[in-house]
């Protein structure tokens, strides 16, 4: 049982990489803004 949840996860894992890779090659920006935290942490502090 425990090799199909892992082989599943495997493939799982392998289509997000393809698809991230994908997206990135588009150009797409995966990650979060810049400055966002700083913006946060600034807008708490005061």
């Amino acid at each position: 049982m425990a090799y199909f949840a892992q082989t599943e996860r495997d493939l799982i894992h392998q289509r997000q990489a393809k698809e991230i890779a994908a997206a990135k090659s588009k150009g797409k920006h995966l990650s979060r803004k810049p400055g966002h935290l700083l913006i946060a942490f600034e807008s708490i502090c005061t």
